[in-house]
C-alpha cells in the first residue's frame, strides 16, 4: 500500500478555511456584533526604502505606507430584536453630532475589534467554537455608512456598506 501523503498532503480531516464563517465584534459598554454579509480586511503592508549600497541598491523597511480601511456589507432587518443599521448610526454620531456640530474625542468613538475567523470542519473546543485566526484591530471606527438606496422594482433584502478606519490590524498568535 503506497503512502497517501504523496497525493493528500494535508491530513484526510483537514479542510481549507472557509471564507464564509466569520464575525465581527466591536468592544465597547455593549459589545456591537454585526452580522456581515461581506468583510474586506486589509493587511499590513511595509514601505521599502532604496538606500544606496556599494554598486547598487539595498531595500530597507519603512513605515507602514497605508492607511487601515476595514469594509463591510450587512443585511437589514435579519432579526427583529437587534438592529446592526441604528447601532452603526449610532456609534457614527458619536464622531460627528450633526445636531449640536461637536466632534468627538478619539477616545469616546474609537473601539477595540475582533475578527473571528472559524474552522467549521475541526473539533470544537469548551465554548462550542473551532477558531482558526483572530484578528484584531485597535482604534476602529466608522468612517462612513453608504447611501441606502430604495427602489419599489427590487424585493430583495436591504444591504447596507459600511467602512471603517484603524489605526492598527494584526493577527493574534495562539501559541
Amino acid at each position: 500500500m503506497r503512502d497517501r501523503n504523496i497525493y493528500h498532503p494535508v491530513d484526510i480531516r483537514s479542510d481549507f478555511v472557509r471564507k464564509n464563517a466569520f464575525e465581527l465584534i466591536v468592544v465597547g459598554q455593549e459589545p456591537l456584533h454585526i452580522l456581515c454579509r461581506t468583510l474586506t480586511i486589509p493587511m499590513p503592508t511595509t514601505n521599502n526604502v532604496p538606500v544606496p549600497w556599494i554598486s547598487g541598491i539595498m531595500q530597507l523597511a519603512g513605515r507602514v505606507s497605508q492607511q487601515y480601511t476595514i469594509t463591510a456589507s450587512f443585511l437589514v432587518g435579519v432579526d427583529n430584536s437587534y438592529d446592526t443599521l441604528l447601532d452603526l448610526y449610532r456609534w457614527r454620531n458619536l464622531v460627528f453630532d450633526h445636531n449640536t456640530g461637536r466632534i468627538a474625542l478619539a477616545h469616546e468613538y474609537k473601539k477595540e475589534a475582533t475578527i473571528n475567523v472559524y474552522d467549521i470542519t475541526a473539533d470544537m473546543d469548551d465554548s462550542g467554537n473551532s477558531l482558526q485566526y483572530e484578528i484584531k484591530a485597535s482604534g476602529v471606527w466608522p468612517t462612513n455608512i453608504e447611501n441606502i438606496t430604495l427602489s419599489v422594482e427590487d424585493d430583495g433584502v436591504l444591504e447596507i456598506s459600511s467602512m471603517f478606519a484603524a489605526d492598527k490590524i494584526w493577527i493574534n498568535n495562539f501559541s
